[in-house]
């Protein structure tokens, strides 16, 4: 293209009248999704009418701020390039889109929306001639900047004047960085800003800004009785829903479905409908496209903030998404929740249903826990037979004055046994009895929370290849997968430190620390094994009272936020050293996928080895 030729296609860009119709419209006469959806062709929104709420408020010079609660696979990112590709066109102006990190960023940009925007031309014809002004972080488009930053980076955000901001699944960011995010952008005066995300927990950012919103859900009428309702999967009450005597996803549940207690995933999935709330009337998904034309707004809070529209929808509003694909990830993650396992059943509220997690229990109590009590004494260890791998660890919590340590069999697959428990002095008393008891090096986990000892710890960590622990008020932490670029949560994060950063011995050695979330495997201890819900959790029938007062110290507590989250939390009184110790066994069985579990740590190096015999 020659430069009079770029002249004139910059003049007949800003020569174009802006379009001043409907913005769902506008994506409709614009946006070809074929190569790029699953749903190929031309842009329709009555296959997905929530999207029209979502476009008319981010076109709505009234609403200051949106925030959209959903599940995965309900369209949500797309929903927001469309949105960008339409302001790029009809109303622009500089624009941030943050996500979890640069990584992610950079996959999401080259992946998913530099060829929607180069598949449509209204905006490809915008996109900038010079290759010096288009990259992952930045492209300069003749009518306005579009920004991509990662909230990892707050520093990049600093003083940067926007009209939009765009936080993309904001509840896979670090804690705080939301709002250190936001005190960072300055935004023009009649600026926007969107945050979008899956939600994590109950009271976490996405949950607690949606909020201060509208609460505005998407309601169907029943085909059979002509009643309002929005899908919801189940009964219960949950985060969002109060419980309910009808309605909800159904199925049937004999001997034809669940022969022998055994699921028929074939036969199951025949019988999967959907149940209206008020008449009971049956709704297959053949009816889906018909129930989705009667949608209606309905908002729930009566107060919002000021100019905070905030919405909520789930994957069973999606026509890709199959209804009987729902029912059968619920119960194979009920089924793995009964063994002790919930990190399945916590995806599946999260990702499918779009909802907070919070887990509604009470604790145990001494009469549960003295059940766990075997058929054998202190100092007796499982014998080593079949082909699961059994191995000794020993877990210490550091006191000022001495250490409290307890030893655990554990059993692949997630079994541990308390073999025995007790109080040392210094840490030559510590390397002694790991001698003594034939542990392993790398069977050695010390938690170096401790911030008067905390470098002692690493240092005898760093001496002996022992593992340092740290727990964290964290609920999650987020990995990077390096197989598709994607960000998930897990409970833990294995790290290498350097015990000597600062100094002249400073990157010559490193430490491998496990951080996890307390409030995570707490309520995993203390309210399933403790309570015999998943693999085996025992106790020596010979256990003392001052062992079993410790492991009950922790008490669970509900607290409510200003704009009424509701999160649970643990408390103690102090005296819970031998329960943080068989908090970080459980740490370390999933850290060191020794629980078979669920996740895996890729570094051979954290692998537990098989223990020596005494």
């Amino acid at each position: 293209m020659t430069s009079i030729e770029a002249h004139a296609k910059l003049v007949e860009q800003w020569l174009t009248p802006p379009d001043d119709g409907p913005l769902w419209k506008w994506a409709e006469a614009n946006i070809d999704l074929t190569g790029l959806s699953a749903l190929e062709g031309p842009y329709r929104t009555d296959v997905s009418p929530m999207v029209r709420w979502l476009f008319n408020g981010l076109q709505d010079r009234e609403t200051r701020m949106l925030v959209i609660m959903v599940s995965a696979q309900a369209g949500k990112t797309q929903t927001l390039m469309i949105f960008a590709g339409w302001a790029i066109c009809e109303a622009p102006g500089p624009m941030f889109w943050v996500g979890a990190s640069e990584e992610a960023c950079d996959e999401f940009t080259k992946a998913r929306l530099l060829p929607m925007f180069e598949q449509t031309p209204a905006v490809a014809k915008r996109m900038p001639l010079q290759r010096s002004e288009k990259s992952l972080n930045l492209i300069q488009f003749a009518t306005m900047p579009l920004y991509f930053r990662g909230s990892n980076s707050p520093s990049k955000l600093k003083s940067t004047p926007v009209r939009y901001f765009i936080g993309d699944e904001i509840d896979d960011w670090k804690p705080g960085s939301l709002d250190k995010v936001l005190k960072r952008v300055r935004t023009y005066r009649n600026s926007k800003k969107v945050l979008i995300s899956t939600p994590e927990l109950s009271g976490g950012s996405m949950h607690t800004h949606w909020l201060s919103g509208t609460q505005t859900f998407f309601h169907w009428a029943c085909p059979h009785c002509q009643h309002r309702q929005p899908f919801r999967f189940g009964r219960e009450r949950t985060v969002i829903f109060d419980p309910r005597d009808k309605g909800g996803f159904v199925w049937d549940t004999n001997d034809t479905t669940r022969p022998a207690g055994k699921w028929n995933w074939q036969e199951l999935r025949k019988t999967v409908r959907y149940q209206c709330e008020s008449c009971e009337g049956e709704i297959y998904q053949v009816e889906q496209f018909k129930l989705l034309q009667t949608i209606e707004a309905v908002d729930r809070n009566p107060l919002p903030e000021n100019g905070v529209k905030s919405w909520h929808f789930w994957a069973a509003y999606s026509l890709w998404v199959k209804w009987d694909d729902i029912v059968v990830e619920f119960l194979t993650a009920k089924e793995v929740a009964e063994t002790g396992n919930i990190e399945m059943l916590k995806s599946f509220v999260k990702e499918t249903l779009g909802e907070p997690w919070a887990l509604v229990e009470d604790a145990a109590n001494e009469d549960e826990l003295r059940k766990r009590c075997g058929q054998y004494k202190r100092g007796e260890y499982w014998e080593a037979k079949g082909p699961r791998r059994v191995s000794r660890i020993i877990t210490v919590d550091v006191q000022k004055d001495h250490l409290r340590y307890v030893i655990s069999n554990i059993r692949e697959g997630g079994e541990l046994r308390v073999v025995d428990y007790g109080r040392l002095t210094d840490f030559a008393d510590l390397r002694a009895l790991q001698e003594q008891k034939g542990v392993a090096n790398r069977g050695v986990f010390i938690d170096c929370a401790d911030g008067n000892r905390s470098t002692e710890i690493l240092r005898e960590c760093m001496r002996w290849n022992w593992i340092a622990m740290q727990g964290s008020a964290q609920d999650s932490f987020a990995h990077l997968l390096t197989s598709n670029g994607k960000t998930v949560q897990r409970p833990f994060k294995v790290k290498q430190i350097d015990p000597f950063i600062g100094t002249n011995k400073g990157a010559t050695r490193t430490v491998t620390r496990i951080s996890w979330s307390n409030n995570a495997f707490k309520d995993r201890l203390f309210l399933f094994a403790y309570k015999g819900k998943g693999p085996l959790f025992e106790l020596p029938s010979d256990v003392g009272s001052d062992f079993l007062t410790e492991l009950l110290d922790e008490r669970r507590e509900a607290k409510k936020s200003e704009r009424g989250a509701t999160r649970y939390v643990w408390k103690d009184t102090g005296n819970n050293h031998f329960s943080d110790c068989l908090l970080m066994a459980y740490v370390a069985m999933d850290a060191t996928a020794f629980s078979r579990g669920v996740f895996n740590v890729e570094a051979k190096e954290y692998e537990l080895k098989e223990s020596p015999s005494p």
